[in-house]
């Protein structure tokens, strides 16, 4: 377990260290899921888009008040969302499916470059669409070691970030009874974008670092999202398709 996330932490940090430390050339380094490669595939398009992500947040961080990031958690702020499915060249649209989100923090990292500290922030946890009326499941997904990367600028004391909520660790996805016919196969890879990071209170994050592990304040962004997965059909279907979702000196410390 701590071999594969020093090597997150580790690649993560090798990705930093190339890049000119500043918002905006660490903002474009989010990394967008794609179909893997199969033989003769069909593409597909799969995804939601909400009509202003800079308006509503997403995701709601929550300390609980407390020093320790045990019971630290991450969710939806949203309920609902309009989903559109595009598969075999064809499209499906699910207006107001509903949304759950639900993560726990089980490591922080820290690290330094020059004028900046990066907070490398994991999470376990699963999430789910399901279609309104129906409530008949769209998508549902289970992650462990999702990263979440802020930045401290140390000249003006803002919280950034360099990249969104992407799946670094094991990620399992299921196709429910609104999506008939397919079965996932692998690749799954998933990112939620990061857009108007603030405090729950509005502003910049406090992040109290006097303290081991560092505490977030608590706060809120808004988000789309972007996934892919290999699927073949159940028996009754006659193809192979790839299905793609889409809707921005180290410490460590563990869940005890």
């Amino acid at each position: 377990m701590w071999s594969s996330r020093y090597q997150v932490v580790a690649a993560t940090f090798r990705l930093l260290a190339g890049v000119a430390v500043c918002g905006a050339a660490l903002a474009g380094l989010g990394v967008v899921g794609s179909g893997a490669t199969i033989a003769a595939p069909v593409s597909g398009f799969v995804g939601f888009q909400i009509n202003s992500v800079d308006v509503d947040p997403l995701f709601l961080f929550d300390n609980q008040g407390t020093d320790s990031i045990a019971d630290d958690t991450l969710t939806a702020g949203l309920a609902h969302v309009d989903l559109s499915l595009k598969l075999n060249g064809g499209t499906q649209l699910f207006d107001g499916a509903s949304f759950e989100f639900d993560a726990v923090l089980n490591t922080v990292v820290s690290g330094s470059l020059p004028g900046t500290t990066v907070y490398v922030l994991l999470f376990d946890g699963s999430y789910s669409y399901r279609e309104a009326g129906t409530d008949d499941l769209i998508l549902g997904a289970t992650f462990t070691d999702a990263r979440l990367l802020l930045l401290e600028f140390a000249d003006s004391g803002t919280v950034g970030f360099a990249t969104g909520l992407a799946a670094d660790g094991d990620v399992t996805f299921t196709l429910g009874d609104a999506v008939p016919g397919y079965s996932v196969t692998g690749g799954e890879q998933f990112q939620f974008t990061v857009n108007s990071l603030q405090s729950e209170s509005g502003g910049t994050v406090g992040i109290n670092d006097g303290l081991v592990p560092p505490q977030f304040e608590n706060f809120t962004f808004s988000s789309s999202f972007s996934g892919s997965m290999l699927v073949i059909p159940e028996p009754g279907t006659s193809c192979l398709a790839a299905l793609s979702l889409l809707g921005l000196v180290v410490c460590r410390w563990r869940r005890v």
